[in-house]
């Protein structure tokens, strides 16, 4: 094993008035595949390569929200850091883009 992984670090925040944002579920899906993901920082374990990630959550457990993709390429044993931020209006897309101070 390699002394250091190949990884996505996903930042997921919101506002302080956002609050009840965070006891909604976060949805992260990477190529596809969609888990469940937890608000503030996670980790995802990757290939190297090319990834589509997207991240979302739902509106009353139901109605998945603030959808952001972001296609990425990660070198191998590289960690690429991205945020995810929510918008003020429940109905537009969410932020997710690469974290420039996190490198």
């Amino acid at each position: 094993m390699s002394a250091q992984s190949t990884a996505i670090r996903l930042n997921a925040k919101q506002a302080i008035w956002w609050i009840l944002v965070t006891i909604q579920p976060l949805v992260v899906e990477l190529d596809g595949v969609p888990t469940n993901g937890i608000w503030g920082d996670q980790t995802l374990p990757v290939t190297p390569g090319s990834h589509r990630v997207s991240v979302s959550w739902k509106l009353y457990w139901l109605l998945p929200v603030q959808r952001a993709t972001l296609d990425l390429t990660v070198d191998d044993g590289a960690v690429v850091s991205l945020r995810y931020k929510v918008r003020w209006l429940i109905f537009l897309p969410g932020k997710l883009t690469l974290d420039k101070a996190a490198s």
